[in-house]
């Protein structure tokens, strides 16, 4: 039997449903940097089966993980490392006995942590959505923080933001052990020079300032803030664009519909949900303006991708926007109303005619190997890089 040293990938949850979420690009391009790098540490992507417990080995290719053939479970060994990468949620009691039995081999856990959103912001959590599954998420989420908790040797934090949550989170709940809290960074990749866009994409820019916002739609994002603050610019008469890119999430279906239904629908608003990468890149490089106003991110990924084509970043002065984009960003007002917004917006588009808005080239920019990388350190593996 090899005594080579194994780390354990988890994809359970991207394995059984890969929604193209922020998360699970975070899965595949740290497991293929990883891929790259690694010489002196096996790398094999595992998945959960729900009834026992035990993971079994999966595979990885063009880009999409899949469990394998069930045949024998894996028999992880002392000094070999096991990485929840993926937001299993659904964690049974199963898998984590099974984990258990792993630890108690000598088998060191780590947890990567996104964010505990759903914790310290309930508010925009608490609905039974089929998005969840029509279940308790926030029961789900909590249990599964507390087996992280337990099973960890370390939980590691996309953010600086999100390990200060954590650490608060740990502190406030009674009979919740604290594992080692860490950080690494996330990377980001070329942003591909678009393709020929389609007519609906390419007739979008004709001139008119545009400002994009990208990610799922769900209560946080604060859509119908900008759709309330934009109504107010168009019944002013100013020609200015919004476009909104992403999948409709959880507790959409009211936003979408103001969208959808809204009189300049497919002329100065638009909503291009499902959109493919190469089209998104034309979205990102065509612009005037990434509108970031989130109310709460583990890191928030699209402020990197502007940044990687230098397109200008509008973002919500929250704690997390400031550690990723420090300088690179024209920040608002935490509680910026639609009013607010509106005139902000005007503001902006004044200092840029002005060549004084902040730009977005002084946004960090680390590679995917150069994040894969920091994680190893976290996990103190920087002896099994190829080149370190």
């Amino acid at each position: 039997m090899s005594s080579r040293r194994v780390l354990f990938y988890d994809v359970t949850e991207i394995s059984r449903l890969d929604r193209g979420t922020g998360i699970q690009r975070v899965i595949r391009e740290t497991y293929a940097a990883l891929q790259r790098l690694l010489c002196d540490l096996s790398l094999i992507p595992v998945v959960a089966d729900i009834l026992s417990g035990d993971f079994f080995p999966a595979s990885y290719d063009d880009g999409f993980f899949r469990a394998g053939a069930k045949g024998e479970p894996i028999r992880p060994k002392a000094g070999d490392i096991f990485l929840s990468v993926d937001l299993n949620y659904k964690i049974s009691e199963a898998t984590i006995a099974v984990l258990r039995g792993y630890k108690q081999k000598g088998v060191s856990i780590h947890f990567v942590i996104y964010d505990i959103l759903p914790l310290t912001r309930p508010q925009y959590f608490n609905f039974k959505d089929g998005w969840f599954d029509d279940e308790d998420f926030i029961l789900q989420f909590t249990l599964w923080l507390k087996a992280a908790c337990e099973l960890s040797q370390s939980l590691i934090c996309i953010s600086a933001a999100t390990m200060r949550d954590v650490a608060s989170w740990i502190a406030e709940s009674e009979g919740v052990r604290r594992p080692i809290l860490k950080t690494f960074r996330l990377g980001t990749g070329h942003i591909p020079e678009p393709e020929k866009a389609s007519e609906q994409v390419a007739g979008i820019f004709d001139g008119s300032p545009v400002f994009v916002m990208v990610g799922t739609v769900e209560p946080r994002k604060a859509h119908a803030l900008a759709l309330k603050a934009f109504d107010l610019l168009w019944g002013q008469g100013h020609r200015l664009k919004l476009v909104i890119v992403g999948k409709c999430g959880w507790a959409s279906e009211t936003v979408v519909s103001s969208m959808t239904q809204h009189r300049l629908f497919g002329s100065s608003l638009h909503f291009l949900e499902n959109l493919p990468d190469n089209e998104l890149a034309h979205v990102y490089r065509e612009a005037d303006a990434l509108l970031s106003l989130s109310e709460a991110e583990g890191f928030g990924m699209p402020n990197i991708e502007a940044a990687v084509v230098g397109l200008p970043i509008i973002a919500r002065d929250i704690p997390v926007f400031r550690e990723v984009c420090g300088n690179g960003a024209y920040y608002l007002k935490n509680d910026i109303s639609d009013v607010e917004l509106a005139q902000e917006v005007l503001v902006w588009l004044e200092r840029r005619r002005e060549g004084a808005i902040p730009t977005s080239d002084q946004v960090e920019l680390p590679t995917w190997d150069q994040s894969a990388k920091s994680l190893l350190s976290a996990l103190e593996l920087q002896g099994a890089l190829t080149h370190p």
